[in-house]
């Protein structure tokens, strides 16, 4: 079974959900590796 990387609430918005945001950003830390 594979692991969940980021869980996301579709019932609160992008704010309020841990690890998500709209776009890249250079200081803006990476949730996670993933390996391909």
């Amino acid at each position: 079974m594979t692991d969940t990387l980021i869980k996301v609430d579709l019932t609160k918005s992008p704010v309020d959900n841990e690890n998500i945001h709209n776009r890249w950003h250079p200081d803006i830390p990476m949730a996670c590796w993933v390996k391909p």
